[in-house]
């Protein structure tokens, strides 16, 4: 097994280092190789060390953002390897994830499942709107953030990387997230279209699952309040993964007073498993780690309430979310239409 990973933004780099320790930690001698773009190599290097770990720069790459992932993995598959794991920046490793994928054998295509919260989940819809013809139906959305493959998946990643280089998704990626069709929201949503189809129905497929095997930290609520409670009699989710905003870029500059949806969003990030989880790699980063500790008072408050337990100590903002977002669907107050088109919100 190689693992692979990939980052863009220079102010990520946290996130790549808080990876890679731990994955040391929890899953022992497994290669590493990380790709990077607009990054200098050799500040990565300095940062991330030597121990197992390769660093490529990518700037060869067709593609950007996201959309590198098939690129990658087929690269890594036509060097030679023949189980490549892939696993995004921004996701920590809280214990050992080893079984989830011995579980299954490497024809078997394993990513994971989309935070309860995405529009319009599974592939039933995204596979009619590129024109497929349906093979099966996933019931839910794939996330791309965890995926094993193996060569017995190349032609599926060769068609995934031929729609995500298309006129249709690239004009579509120009546009903001909320101005696009739900199947041409990002990568994971064109390769849940592919894996519904007839076309790729024959490829067996395991996703993880949300709140038991990974955490998807995706607003307060992304780690619902059910699975938050489910976990306290079942052990911490192995896997969690810091969807959307990042809690480095957060700190005590950002107040009620000077913007509300940031300071809202900074104490959830303060509140959350992945925050608590990076905290144990706090003396080994050699970077700020101060947004690990709660430090807005309600944040503070919450975790003094939960008595420190990362999994609790964001439930009530878990719950006021979950509120919300219930509401808002009730009447109508989305993104999307139940046909996966942009309304207004």
């Amino acid at each position: 097994m190689i693992v692979c990973t990939y980052e863009d933004r220079p102010t990520a780099l946290i996130g790549l280092k808080l990876l890679v320790l731990s994955l040391r930690r929890c899953v022992g001698d497994w290669p590493v190789m990380v790709f990077v773009r607009n990054i200098d190599v050799g500040e990565a290097r300095e940062l991330l060390g030597d121990d197992g770990v390769e660093l490529r720069d990518a700037n060869d790459l067709n593609s950007a953002g996201w959309n590198v992932k098939p690129a990658i993995l087929t690269r890594m598959l036509d060097e030679g390897h023949g189980r490549v794991l892939w696993v995004d920046s921004d996701i920590v490793v809280a214990h050992d994830f080893r079984p989830l994928l011995d579980a299954h054998g490497d024809e078997v295509f394993v990513a994971t499942q989309e935070h309860r919260w995405g529009m319009c989940p599974g592939s039933r819809l995204r596979t009619g709107k590129w024109g497929f013809e349906a093979g099966r139906e996933l019931p839910v959305t794939v996330n791309s953030g965890v995926m094993r493959v193996s060569p017995s998946h190349r032609d599926l990643l060769d068609r995934w990387m031929e729609l995500l280089e298309s006129n249709e998704y690239a004009q579509m990626q120009a546009r903001p997230w909320y101005e696009r069709p739900a199947h041409l929201l990002s990568d994971q949503d064109v390769l849940t279209a592919l894996l519904g189809s007839a076309e790729f129905a024959g490829v067996p497929v395991h996703l993880l699952r949300r709140g038991r095997d990974i955490a998807q930290h995706h607003g307060p609520s992304g780690f619902s309040v059910g699975e938050r409670l489910a976990v306290l009699f079942k052990g911490t989710p192995p896997l969690v993964h810091c969807q959307g905003p990042k809690a480095w870029d957060y700190g005590p500059g950002d107040t009620l007073g000077r913007d509300k949806r940031r300071y809202y969003e900074r104490l959830y990030l303060e509140l959350s498993l992945y925050s608590a989880v990076a905290g144990r790699y706090r003396d080994e980063v050699g970077l700020p780690m101060d947004w690990t500790r709660p430090s807005a008072w309600p944040a503070r408050l919450c975790h003094a309430l939960m008595l420190g337990q990362p999994v609790l100590r964001g439930l009530p903002l878990a719950v006021f979310d979950t509120v919300v977002k219930s509401v808002r669907r009730m009447v109508g107050r989305t993104h999307w239409d139940r046909d996966g088109e942009v309304v207004a919100a």
